[in-house]
């Protein structure tokens, strides 16, 4: 009849993943060969009872990678010490993205300030000389050009004075886990955040235990018992100490 619904045609196009946010390298996944940001299709759409046409172009352009930020910025790093850098890809639609761990990482120094490119460390600068160095990240936009961002690192001889454990004091029930943090203050008036890198103990093993595994240091697990007691968390780095207070309570 003359209300018959239109015929929608349709049609499918595969477009690379490269100029994507949180697109992969041909090398990762399901691997194309494409290489396209831009793809051009038509939209075709027939009334069945006059059989005429109508078509239209639909244009998908997939954004691509225009900025990477590298952060901290224009850091002081101590010398023994290791510090998180991180990039943010900024794209042409104006999305942003973590693109930490999918850049390329360098050291414009590496005797001064290596930084690490393995999984689960990329992008973790460590200070093994005084000196200075440009850590730079660089990721491909999608359409043949690296994209590059980075930002200067001052590894200094400044000593740790002091560590802050937060929190300070807590009570969590039995079963349950608390995350410990550290902070440390250095001569030169710097802090940095050293949770990954002091050693975590529990006086009272009874009652919490905290752990010194890579991933989850400073995790405490608070062990299932009876009676609400009270154990000391400390950090520890060369001489320097600090202690907190876990309290355990009833289920």
């Amino acid at each position: 009849g003359s209300n018959d619904l239109a015929t929608i045609g349709s049609a499918t196009t595969a477009v690379s993943d490269e100029g994507l946010p949180g697109g992969f390298p041909d090398t990762t996944g399901t691997v194309d060969t494409t290489n396209l940001t831009v793809r051009t299709g038509t939209i075709t759409a027939t009334d069945p009872d006059t059989m005429i046409d109508g078509a239209m172009t639909l244009t998908v352009v997939s954004a691509l990678l225009t900025e990477i930020r590298v952060t901290p910025a224009a850091a002081t790093l101590p010398i023994g010490f290791a510090r998180q850098y991180t990039a943010l890809g900024v794209y042409s639609n104006g999305s942003e993205q973590d693109v930490t761990t999918q850049v390329l990482w360098t050291s414009t120094a590496p005797a001064i300030a290596p930084v690490s490119n393995a999984s689960g460390f990329k992008g973790v600068v460590s200070g093994t000389a005084v000196g200075g160095s440009t850590i730079r990240a660089t990721l491909s936009n999608g359409a043949g050009t690296n994209i590059v961002g980075q930002t200067g690192v001052t590894v200094t001889a400044a000593t740790l004075t002091s560590i802050a454990v937060t929190p300070g004091s807590v009570f969590r029930p039995s079963g349950s886990t608390q995350q410990f943090v550290a902070v440390g203050t250095f001569s030169d008036g710097s802090t940095l955040p050293i949770t990954e890198q002091v050693t975590w103990a529990s006086s009272e093993a009874s009652v919490a235990t905290i752990s010194n595994q890579a991933g989850t240091q400073g995790l405490a697990t608070v062990i299932a018992g009876l009676l609400p007691i009270t154990t000391t968390i400390s950090a520890t780095r060369g001489a320097v100490a600090a202690t907190a207070t876990l309290s355990r309570g009833l289920l």
